[in-house]
């Protein structure tokens, strides 16, 4: 085959910046995904403090809550 007829294969070009840029990017989502963890282990915990009658008021009962508070940090 001759070499007019081969696809030309674009090489990724290496940038530092661009690498830079990409990791950035990533510790920010990962940051980001740990304050969200955080936050809502912080309101899990807040909300098993409720009791019977502001858990009314909210549409909610212990079954509800004990459902919401066993959920490992990986759901939601």
């Amino acid at each position: 085959m001759s070499s007019r007829h081969q696809l030309a294969i674009a090489k990724p070009e290496f940038s530092p910046l661009a690498w830079h840029r990409r990791l950035a990017a990533a510790m920010r989502a990962a940051v980001a995904w740990s304050v969200r963890r955080r936050e809502r282990s912080a309101q899990r915990r807040a909300l098993a403090q409720l009791d019977d009658r502001l858990l009314r008021d909210v549409g909610l009962n212990r079954t509800d809550v004990a459902a919401e508070c066993g959920m490992s940090l990986w759901v939601r």
